[in-house]
């Protein structure tokens, strides 16, 4: 986000920025009161080419990939520019294929301070929010943001 005082740009804040915020102030707001829901999912079965299509057609930019219920990895804009450039015929395996598989699942009780730490430590951008084992959220640095400005 760029900061302007009167028509001047006077800095930068960035989604690090707020992370640290978050974890000085010790925020104890558990994740499942600030995560995004609901959230769209893509079977880790369904092809590379049905999770572009899905991605494209949700206006959102992350699918989250399931094995039934369990959140097992990610499928962003990036994994779908690459995947465009891939032959039609591959486009067809798997979206497992291209996925990332680089993702932290915390349980919706976690302090938001905790999740804080875990997106600086891990170096992601998303956490994905279980509850016995079932997806029921996502929280981004925008989530945070919300949590900063509304006091919580």
């Amino acid at each position: 986000v760029v900061v302007v005082d009167q028509d001047r740009v006077v800095g930068m804040l960035s989604a690090r920025d707020v992370l640290k915020e978050v974890k000085a102030r010790l925020v104890e707001t558990p994740i499942g009161k600030v995560m995004t829901t609901p959230v769209l999912t893509v079977e880790v079965g369904e092809s590379i080419d049905e999770a572009i299509a899905k991605l494209a057609s949700a206006n959102v930019h992350v699918l989250v990939v399931v094995d039934s219920t369990w959140p097992i990895g990610v499928f962003t804009h990036a994994e779908a520019i690459a995947a465009r450039s891939l032959p039609a015929n591959l486009r067809g395996l798997s979206v497992e294929r291209v996925m990332s598989y680089e993702t932290v699942c915390l349980d919706a009780a976690t302090p938001v301070h905790r999740a804080a730490s875990y997106l600086v430590a891990m170096n992601v951008r998303r956490i994905l929010v279980v509850e016995k084992r079932d997806l029921v959220g996502i929280m981004s640095c925008l989530d945070l943001v919300a949590c900063l400005t509304e006091g919580t």
